[in-house]
């Protein structure tokens, strides 16, 4: 009887670790997940351009970056566009980026808003990585 019951105790124990281990993967991100990056730019913009090179470069250091651009003047990239700048109310100026879950507008230099950028990166590791329209189809505020 006490083997029965040890036994069990072990195949309860057992299942209840793998169903916790399966519910908590479903929730979370997982630290060495892929980064992720998307941007809205113009071909004719000089701050788009030199995102761009920057984001380029930082790709070729970083193994574990993912990087989107959209072309505003593409339908796709319009909508989206669109809908970033009147829910963010934010001028219609590119280049316009998400990092995690954060928008910034506009881009300086690889020194300044580089920076902020490779910080955002490190703040959103582990952490669910917006695209566009992941963030466009969470609830406002």
């Amino acid at each position: 009887m006490t083997m029965k019951v040890s036994f069990l105790k072990n195949v309860l124990t057992f299942f209840f670790g793998c169903l916790l281990g399966w519910l908590s993967l479903g929730g979370t991100a997982r630290a060495d997940a892929m980064l992720v990056i998307e941007v809205l730019e113009r071909v004719d913009c000089a701050h788009c351009e030199s995102e761009r090179l920057f984001l380029s470069d930082l790709k070729q250091h970083r193994k574990d970056l993912s990087v989107r651009f959209y072309d505003v003047k593409t339908p796709e990239g319009e909508d989206i566009f669109r809908r970033i700048t009147e829910r963010e109310r934010l001028p219609r100026a590119t280049p316009i980026t998400i990092v995690g879950g954060t928008i910034l507008q506009g881009f300086d230099t690889s020194e300044t808003t580089g920076k902020r950028i490779e910080a955002l990166l490190e703040e959103s590791r582990g952490k669910k990585q917006y695209t566009f329209s992941s963030y466009l189809e969470r609830a406002p505020g």
